[in-house]
């Protein structure tokens, strides 16, 4: 009687210890489930940066982009005001002179009518 308690002692200690090892490799499951979750999270954090610098990068490329655009812009117009400014200058000696010739032609005709009379 005593042999067959102890068996069954023993049958219910091997029970006890397969119940907990099977605890204990669902416990280690889920603490692998949590790092490979963790891993992920940390994976999809990284993604979320990386998709934020590009943005960023474009962000930073158009507005160099605009920049370019407005100096390019500027320097236009500073190159029409330089033509326009060359003009007027042109067109203020074309003016002087046009007055000088007038000047000449009116002496020219004042000497001619002095000497004819």
């Amino acid at each position: 009687a005593g042999a067959v308690r102890a068996e069954a002692a023993a049958a219910e200690a091997a029970k006890a210890a397969e119940e907990r090892r099977a605890t204990a490799a669902v416990a280690e499951t889920a603490v692998r489930s949590r790092e490979t979750a963790a891993v992920c999270a940390v994976d999809a954090a990284m993604a979320r940066v990386a998709a934020a610098e590009g943005r960023l990068l474009e962000k930073k490329e158009q507005a160099m982009e605009k920049e370019k655009e407005v100096k390019e812009r500027e320097n236009a117009a500073m190159e029409r005001e330089n033509t326009a400014g060359e003009r007027e200058s042109a067109a203020a000696a074309r003016e002087a002179s046009a007055q000088e010739t007038e000047r000449v032609a009116l002496e020219l005709l004042d000497g001619a009518k002095r000497e004819h009379g």
